[in-house]
């Protein structure tokens, strides 16, 4: 049923100024008529055919057809089983505070643009001559104590021409006519002016029935979209769920498109849960009774908290709700599944909170080729039970292909459960420009994901600018390319290493391209070893180094080093050695740290140093020459958040082939990393003074509570977690992490766990509880959903009470401030995306373009206008075409949506990329942007019927999008929404 409703309106101040009472008028298309506009000194409507009323803003003499697609308030008709020749049902509510209203509604069956004396089908009310009788009793109903429903039965015409009917109901005070159509016992008029009542224009197709439509679907809170539809008496079958571990159901009840009104709960109890049978169920967010404005394609968030109870036994609660759907006003579904004990179950997140499902692809997007970039994954035991970690390494890889990945931070074997994590890091190096990926496999006790694989892919891309190549000895002292390094006179017979740093002075990443990436040749009265090779690429402005240990075997020695790289105007690049040696005896000077060798410019990492006290580590001073060494000073520098101080000094002397040790008392100052360096003055020809960098991290020697909002930015105790403004009477979320950042365990002793207070203009719950016991360098969070309820300032405290000694009491205060503003929420099919993300287009046939389907909607209370003549650009394409297809809708009301296309054409067998820019009025988020990536292929999956030429598109059953859609996911959660923190 489409509205045509573009009525005379001023705002009411306005109306009462100019002595006009508020009217109604109709906005069926020329040639029906509207309603004439109608002088009264003063006076504003007080009834109303539905829940509501709205006027237009437009002018009797501006009433034109086209405007009638809003909800404005048109809700009090509802037509069943209008169907040319069967009676039909015509449901009308009628607020009427006065006792005197008239209704009347016609019909323009002969489809003559106009509403004839006979085609008026209903007329009740006040007056005596009604034939359709008096107005059903009032009744109490929210936000008015005066509705009466009425229901009228009407013989459609087995001869109604068309397929619409244009339909007018009108509705008005007889007491306000003294005479004439509108007064008492008049019967009304389509067109004579009315006061205090409302007119309503429909247009009814035949063979059809409108009204409110509900839907409901389930809501996945991380990406903010509805996912799987429950249909009205369907089922939900949740499947496992641990007994006694309550788990957030997330429901959003909808209004379908096709709604010709909004969907209303006008009966209480809103929503209720019965039969419930082997578990209990908490209401946390439902629809208040009354509640209102869900347009078409609208939807309002429900939030269950179910535990079940027994297990080896399935569970099940059945909710209905009760809505002012003409039809079927009972909208009821079934929550089932078998209740299980406790097990582990083991989540792979990246970054954290973003699942990364069992079995699916990781895309870590375009890195630059040779330039190792480090990645964290974050493991999460979201199970009752301890996840142990079972193999070994704890996270295999293999399947390399164009790439090289390793392990260089691993996780924790052991997780207890409850949501606690942990976290490993991987540095990937791609080979060459293209596509790369490899496999991360964790074995575990989790049977339900044993082992839990995914993909991790990416493409290699050019690192962009041009490498410049130099080689150093000492740091900052350049030896050209093909020059001669003199090593002066050394001991004959005996080792001494040598440290050389390899500089790009480019603007592109230099790529060490050798086997070895440091060779040696041309050896002549010497023994030469590369004791420690330099990194494979160094980024523009960066630095590497290598060692070489020389042995003399003569008088005289020499040898070349060769570098083969990527500058192309120094490749190789070569360094010829040279030196003298005698048997004149000489002291050669060697520091290592217990089996680590520690070489002088180098650097020494301490790891994980507690706070509170002095730790003392102990380093080895060797004599490796054929003279005694004199050590003549040791001294400490450049303290960086620690106190350093010399615990036993060396001896003075060392003999040749002996050792001698010294220790330094190391306080780290904060939980942070440390630093300082060490000096050692000595007698050695060639590395004098010896200097080291030593660094490390300070933790708290005992449990350390630390609060954060997102992950790693810390939140101090007493601060304040300011929101800004944000839309009222929207349900938000918030996620904050609890860090033990100390070597003992956390325990949150409050019940609850995290208590709320100071709750000012707000409602507020914690849906996702921490965990109580937070092991050393672990961490585990909680959720918070929040609703404001009005425009002006709101705020919460949050308290954590722990076993910390310093805050036993960790508080954080939550403020900002409620108001009216759009807020602009994109998605690709089901993946949210985020401002600044990425979308996955998946694998696509080259040459071939599909059209890509983007929805855009307005998350927030306030319209969301996209602003431009083309609010939506394309650029950046690599490999690829993009042409956009703009948005047919450019001002979204709240909760509405409108989508635009991208026909995307990849043009090789490579990784496209390309980048969308959406402009709008968003107050954060103007422009919004993300980057589309995916790969070009010869080759589809599917049986062929797909769109694109090529039996490919992003929206057909045939396409290979389904691959991609967890690399949507991953690139979904890069920033702070509004909505979900």
């Amino acid at each position: 049923m489409t509205r045509f409703r573009l009525t005379l309106a001023f705002t009411l101040g306005a109306l009462c100024a100019a002595g006009l009472a508020a009217q109604d008028y109709g906005d069926a298309p020329s040639p029906y008529p509207t309603c004439a506009h109608w002088d009264q000194s003063q006076g504003t409507r007080i009834d109303a055919i539905g829940f509501s009323v709205s006027d237009d803003g437009y002018l009797a003499s501006q009433v034109v057809a086209g405007g009638f697609t809003a909800d404005e308030g048109d809700d009090g008709v509802e037509f069943l089983n209008f169907i040319k020749g069967s009676t039909a049902q015509i449901k009308v509510a009628v607020i009427c505070t006065q006792n005197t209203n008239d209704l009347a509604v016609w019909m323009d069956f002969n489809n003559d643009g106009q509403w004839d004396a006979g085609e008026r089908v209903i007329w009740a009310g006040y007056s005596s001559a009604a034939p359709n009788g008096a107005f059903a009793a009032r009744v109490a109903t929210p936000g008015s104590s005066n509705t009466s429903f009425n229901t009228y039965n009407v013989n459609i015409p087995a001869g109604a021409v068309g397929t619409h009917c244009r339909v007018r109901v009108r509705l008005w005070d007889t007491a306000s006519h003294t005479s004439g159509a509108m007064a008492a016992n008049g019967g009304g008029s389509p067109s004579l002016a009315s006061d205090y009542g409302e007119c309503e224009d429909n247009e009814v197709p035949y063979g059809s029935s409108t009204g409110a439509k509900a839907d409901v679907k389930v809501y996945d809170p991380n990406l903010m979209v509805l996912t799987a539809p429950v249909p009205s008496g369907g089922n939900d079958n949740r499947g496992n769920l641990t007994v006694g571990q309550q788990a957030t159901l997330y429901y959003g009840v909808s209004c379908l498109n096709t709604a010709s009104y909004a969907l209303r709960f006008p009966s209480a109890p809103t929503l209720s849960i019965s039969p419930i049978s082997n578990c209990s169920v908490v209401e946390y967010i439902v629809p208040a009774t009354g509640y209102s404005g869900i347009p078409g394609g609208g939807y309002f968030t429900v939030i269950f908290g179910l535990t079940p109870t027994t297990a080896g036994s399935p569970f099940s609660a059945t909710v209905s709700m009760n809505t002012n759907q003409p039809v079927s006003p009972v909208y009821s579904w079934t929550i089932s599944g078998n209740a299980v004990p406790p097990a582990p179950s083991l989540s792979l997140q990246r970054p954290a909170y973003t699942p990364i499902a069992n079995g699916s692809t990781d895309n870590i997007g375009t890195m630059s080729t040779g330039s190792g970039q480090a990645f964290t994954w974050y493991i999460f035991n979201n199970g009752a039970a301890t996840l142990n970690l079972t193999g070994s390494p704890l996270v295999a890889l293999s399947a390399f292909n164009n790439c090289s990945a390793t392990l260089t931070a691993a996780p924790a074997s052991s997780l207890p459960g409850g949501g606690y994590s942990t976290s490993f890091t991987l540095q990937i190096v791609p080979a060459a420009v293209g596509f790369f990926s490899f496999q991360a496999s964790i074995a575990s006790n989790d049977t339900s994901a044993n082992p839990y694989s995914v993909t991790i892919a990416g493409s290699g891309g050019s690192s962009g600018g041009t490498p410049s190549m130099n080689v150093q000895r000492p740091t900052g002292t350049t030896i050209s390319n093909g020059a001669t390094d003199s090593l002066g006179a050394l001991s004959l017979g005996a080792g001494s290493s040598f440290s050389y740093v390899i500089g790009n002075a480019g603007t592109g990443t230099l790529v060490l391209t050798g086997s070895p990436l440091v060779a040696l040749s041309n050896l002549s009265g010497c023994s030469v070893s590369v004791t420690s090779q330099p990194a494979s690429s160094v980024a523009a402005g960066g630095q590497t180094s290598f060692v070489v240990l020389v042995t003399p075997s003569a008088a005289s020695f020499s040898f070349r080093i060769t570098i083969a790289n990527s500058d192309a105007a120094n490749n190789p690049y070569i360094v010829n050695v040279t030196g003298t040696a005698a048997a004149t005896a000489a002291p050669e000077i060697d520091v290592s740290r217990g089996a680590s060798p520690v070489t002088s410019g180098g650097s020494d990492a301490l790891g994980q140093v507690a706070l509170g006290g002095p730790t003392s580590f102990s380093w080895t001073v060797a004599n490796l020459g054929t003279a005694a060494l004199t050590i003549s000073g040791l001294s400490l520098g450049g303290q960086s958040n620690c106190t350093a101080t010399i615990g036993t000094s060396p001896s003075s002397t060392i003999a040749a082939g002996s050792t001698t040790s010294f220790s330094v008392n190391v306080t780290p100052t904060g939980a942070s990393a440390f630093s300082f360096s060490v000096s050692i003055s000595n007698n050695d020809s060639n590395e004098n003074p010896y200097t080291f960098q030593v660094s490390g991290t300070g933790v708290v020697n005992g449990p350390e509570i630390e609060v954060q909002r997102p992950a790693g930015i810390s939140l101090a105790s007493g601060s304040t977690d300011n929101q800004g403004t944000v839309a009222f009477g929207v349900n938000l979320q918030l996620t904050y992490i609890v860090a033990n950042l100390g070597n003992q365990a956390l325990n949150l002793t409050g019940t609850p766990a995290v208590a709320l207070s100071n709750i000012s203009n707000c409602s507020v719950a914690v849906t996702s509880a921490p965990g109580s016991a937070i092991p050393a360098s672990s961490n585990t969070s909680f959720t918070i959903n929040y609703s404001v309820a009005g425009v002006g300032a709101f705020g919460f405290r949050m308290t954590l009470v722990s076993n910390d000694v310093d805050e036993p009491a960790y508080i954080i205060n939550v403020s900002g401030t409620g108001g009216t503003l759009p807020d602009i929420s994109v998605r690709l099919q089901s993946a949210q995306l985020a401002d600044g993300g990425q979308a996955a287009a998946g694998s696509l046939n080259i040459n071939s373009p599909v059209r890509l389907t983007f929805t855009i909607t307005n998350a927030g209370n306030a319209p969301l206008n996209l602003t431009g003549p083309a609010p939506v650009a394309a650029g950046g394409t690599m490999n690829c075409s993009a042409v956009v297809a703009q948005p047919a809708q450019l001002t979204l009301a709240a909760g509405a949506s409108t989508t635009f296309g991208v026909d995307v054409t990849a043009t090789s067998l490579n990784s496209f990329s390309f980048s969308i820019s959406i402009s709008s009025d968003d107050p954060d988020e103007n422009p919004f942007n993300f980057t589309v990536q995916g790969v070009g292929s010869t080759f589809t999956i599917g049986d062929g019927n797909g769109g694109g030429g090529g039996g490919c598109s992003a929206d057909a059953a045939g396409s290979t999008a389904w691959l991609w859609l967890p690399l949507a996911l991953v690139a979904a959660w890069s920033l702070r929404r509004r909505r979900m923190a």
